[in-house]
């Protein structure tokens, strides 16, 4: 942190995002930094240390999180301003579905800008989402609601599996309290369905895909 503040330009405008989840030795060198625009640097060891004083140029430093009442209390007060984003409507995502075609001169009509998940429950379609992680990374289940989704589903609000951290496709579409919730509908029905393999690097080398090969080809042998 010390690093990025001494290279920072008058004007500038410096970005932490999740900052709820910054270490509580990196709020101390920040708040120096936003009340008078110095830097405190501890030099030396043992009797030797010594303090060096840096001064800043004025800068902007903004603070995002989904989770403000985990900010420490002394953290949160430095900050001037303290602002709460709201979630588009539909109607405000439409609007921007309208002019990104227009900008981007792809003609669109009224009907299709509006979330393919509203278009089919007017046809009496059952909607549900799925994603490995629970509905509150990225506050999914919020957003997946407002664009018209009945339910959305992760691996631990299904009850699937304890450790969430990979799993194979096969094993996760098999599972028969996955195809309960996601396929044992009576009536027409829409799954917008993610797992990993299909937003992962196809990469046989690295992370977590050679895992999965791995563990694929063990359970073949």
């Amino acid at each position: 942190m010390a690093a990025i503040l001494s290279t920072l330009e008058p004007g500038d405008v410096l970005f932490i995002d999740e900052i709820h989840r910054m270490p509580r030795f990196i709020e101390e060198i920040l708040y120096p930094a936003m009340v008078d625009f110095t830097l405190d640097i501890v030099v030396g060891n043992d009797t030797n240390t010594r303090s060096i004083k840096i001064d800043l140029p004025p800068f902007t430093l903004v603070g995002a999180t989904t989770r403000a009442g985990d900010l420490t209390s002394p953290l949160r007060d430095r900050f001037g301003i303290t602002c709460k984003l709201k979630y588009y409507d539909e109607d405000e995502l439409r609007m921007i579905i309208e002019r990104t075609s227009r900008v981007l001169d792809m003609p669109i009509s009224h009907e299709a800008a509006i979330s393919l998940a509203n278009l089919l429950k007017q046809k009496d379609y059952s909607i549900k989402a799925f994603h490995m992680n629970s509905k509150e990374y990225f506050s999914r289940g919020i957003n997946y609601s407002n664009w018209g989704y009945d339910n959305y589903f992760g691996l631990q609000d299904l009850g699937i599996y304890s450790d969430t951290s990979y799993q194979l496709d096969r094993e996760l579409i098999l599972n028969e309290t996955f195809y309960n919730e996601m396929f044992n509908n009576n009536g027409k029905f829409m799954n917008y369905i993610i797992t990993y393999s299909n937003h992962l690097p196809f990469d046989a080398k690295r992370g977590v895909c050679n895992k999965l090969l791995k563990l694929d080809y063990e359970k073949e042998l």
